[in-house]
């Protein structure tokens, strides 16, 4: 289950604590590592703050990845290629 909190517009998820999370910035391919899901999700909000971040498929449903757009218009029937960074699993 996800928890929208609107106010904030972020997500309350619990996420393994043994794994690492990578949040790497599409333009320039800059990586940035976290020690949990919610510190990626939390500095891709700190970005771009007006930002969508999830999609059908995330990791949050077992995926590889979790796309993050810099806008909601961004977002919208896209399947990627507007996406400003990506959230994935150190591994």
């Amino acid at each position: 289950m996800i928890i929208l909190d609107v106010e904030h517009r972020r997500s309350t998820r619990k996420w393994s604590t043994e794994m690492m999370y990578i949040l790497e910035i599409a333009s320039g391919g800059t990586t940035t590592e976290y020690e949990t899901y919610d510190d990626a999700e939390a500095a891709a909000y700190r970005r771009w703050p007006d930002g969508v971040v999830g999609h059908d498929g995330d990791i949050s449903e077992g995926g590889d990845r979790t796309l993050v757009w810099a806008t909601e218009a961004d977002s919208v029937d896209d399947p990627g290629t507007r996406a400003s960074a990506t959230i994935r699993t150190a591994r």
